[in-house]
Order: structure tokens, then C-alpha cells, then sequence
């Protein structure tokens, strides 16, 4: 595929290597004629507009249509789709571990829109340093031409059937946990709430450790295959917001996310620090477990040096929380 081989011009600078140096460490390009020549889509240097936003209706523009590829940010979108897709095979039911994942990689890439083969070729560059330290070697590559742009990643290897329901379940002797699956900052940049309110710039979330990514998934596997888990979700686009949909559809409950601000040196009076706590798109899981089985997760997490933290659940709607935590 020309697209993985070619020798790029970015920004009027010629790359040394190609897409697919980055992604598998083979060499390319000596013998390849095509020469692709583009320009990186900046950030916008605009101030945040979200203060009078309001929660569900967020929440419904975000799931309302699919979010293209963020060509404004394309190391951060990359790497969020590869970690969600990994974290997305833990729930899978079998016997099956971190170890045993392979990775296939596909670029649906609207080929011919402004910026979009720099960031196709920032993503792979990207992807590639991810990869090595998540120990994932030489994924299938995939280029095909599509409307928009996105990257679709499929793990095998795992279980095919999902084992853990993305529910809430009912029992008053269980506790929720959140456990990202990177130790980086909140922020917003190239995040769904950025795109719902116009792309405004902002940092986008440095997801980087890959050896903490490991650390987190084979500890959570572990609990799935021993029956720890009752219920989880996937944290990934949209944040914390979007995923605690997802788990209450009903909306009857609220999460109270203080001690995560305070955890991440955050103010509930700073209306930034709580959009990012809300809507930052670190990789993680939300899971719900026994209360009997806290302080085994309490010991395997301490074991690994891996946070987590627990979310006070009770009843009340979630939007009505989200909109009090963004209007205090």
C-alpha cells in the first residue's frame, strides 16, 4: 500500500522515515516513487465557550453522529482508538492474556481533505513508539478510502463473546471504581466535548505509558477470569461523561467524582478542572465489584502500584449532577 511506503513532505520538511517504519520497524520508501506533500491542521488559539453548555445536551450531540478522526490532534486520537480497542477485549469471556493479543490496524481515510495524510502519517509515527511499549508487535496495516476519517483497531486473540455486562446492576453490597489506564493529565483538546463546542484550542490528553497500560489490563483480566468483575465499562471517547451513560441508561444514579479532583490536585470550584475531570478522554474502566472482594483489588492493585479510585454512588439523575458540577 503506497500510503505506508510513500516518502512524505510535511509542512514543507521531508521526512526520513515512512508510516511503515514506525509501525512494524521494516525499512520502505528506497524504491517507492510516490511522494505525498501536505499541511498539519493546527489547533485553534480560541478560549473555551462551555460555562453555559448544557450537560444532556452534550450528551445527546455526542451520541447523536460519529466523531471523524481529530486531524487537529492525530498522536492523541490514535492512541485513544488503540487503547480503547485493547480495553474493549478485557471483558471478553475465556482464558486468554494480555500476551496472547494480536492487533489489526485500519485507516478509513478521506485521502483528499486538507491535512488529513499529515496527520495519517503523524498517527503512524505515533502509533509506533505506543506500540513498543505496549509490547504489540508488527499489526496488521490497512488503508482503504473513506468519507471520513478514522482508525479502526481489532484485537484477536481474546474471547469473542463479552462476558461482563456495560450495566450497572442492582445490589446495595457492591462498590464502582475507576481505574485509568494512564497516569497523564485531564484536558480537552481533540476530545468530543472540543468538537461539540467548535474545536476550541486546548492541550489534548498525553497518553503515553504504555508499560503502565499493560500493568492495568493484565490486573483487571485477571479479575474478569476469577469472577471479580460484576459489571464494566470502557472509558474512552467522551470521558467519564459518556461512559457513565453508557452504564446507567436510565440515568437514575449520580457519581460523586470528588475525590478524583482532589486526586488530581483539581478544584470542584474551577469550572476547567471539572470539565476535564469530566470529559478527558484518558483511556480507562469504570467496575463494579462486591464489597467482599474490596480488599483483594485494594491488595492487586497496591501490588502493581496501579490507582484506582471509588466512585460514591446514590440516587439521584446523573444529569442533574453533571449540571451542578459544571455550574458551581
Amino acid at each position: 500500500m503506497r500510503e505506508f511506503d510513500a516518502k512524505y513532505i510535511i509542512d514543507g520538511i521531508a521526512q526520513d522515515l515512512t508510516p511503515r517504519h514506525f509501525l512494524t520497524g521494516e525499512l520502505g520508501g528506497e524504491s517507492c516513487a510516490d511522494c505525498i506533500t501536505d499541511e498539519s491542521v493546527d489547533p485553534r488559539l480560541s478560549p473555551w465557550e462551555y460555562k453555559e453548555q448544557d450537560i444532556p445536551s452534550i450528551l445527546e450531540k455526542m451520541s447523536s453522529y460519529p466523531f471523524p478522526f481529530s486531524l487537529r490532534y492525530p498522536e492523541f486520537a490514535a492512541r485513544l482508538s488503540l487503547a480503547t480497542a485493547l480495553i474493549d477485549s478485557l471483558w471478553n469471556e475465556g482464558h486468554f492474556s494480555y500476551e496472547s493479543l494480536s492487533l489489526s490496524l485500519k485507516w478509513q481515510w478521506n485521502s483528499d481533505e486538507m491535512g488529513a495524510m499529515a496527520a495519517f502519517y503523524r498517527s503512524c509515527e505515533s502509533l509506533g513508539e505506543y506500540l513498543e511499549n505496549l509490547r504489540i508487535d508488527s499489526p496488521e496495516l490497512v488503508f482503504e478510502k473513506a468519507p471520513l476519517c478514522r482508525i479502526v483497531a481489532t484485537v484477536s486473540g481474546g474471547g469473542k463473546a463479552r462476558k461482563v455486562p456495560e450495566y450497572f446492576l442492582s445490589e446495595s453490597a457492591s462498590r464502582l471504581l475507576y481505574i485509568p489506564f494512564d497516569p497523564c493529565a485531564y484536558s480537552l483538546g481533540g476530545s468530543a466535548l472540543s468538537k461539540v463546542c467548535g474545536n476550541p484550542g486546548d492541550a489534548a490528553v498525553d497518553i503515553s505509558d504504555g508499560y503502565y497500560f499493560t500493568d492495568c489490563y493484565e490486573i483487571v483480566r485477571e479479575m474478569v477470569e476469577d469472577g471479580v468483575i460484576m459489571s464494566a465499562a470502557t472509558v474512552g471517547a467522551g470521558g467519564l461523561t459518556a461512559a457513565l451513560k453508557r452504564y446507567y441508561p436510565s440515568l437514575s444514579h449520580h457519581v460523586d467524582l470528588s475525590a478524583l479532583l482532589r486526586a488530581y490536585g483539581m478544584s470542584q470550584q474551577d469550572e476547567t478542572d471539572r470539565a476535564r475531570v469530566l470529559f478527558g478522554e484518558v483511556p480507562g474502566v469504570l467496575l463494579q465489584i462486591r464489597e467482599s472482594d474490596y480488599e483483594y483489588v485494594d491488595v492487586q492493585c497496591l501490588l502493581q502500584d496501579v490507582a484506582y479510585y471509588s466512585l460514591a454512588v446514590s440516587a439521584a439523575p446523573l444529569s442533574a449532577l453533571l449540571q451542578a458540577l459544571m455550574n458551581r
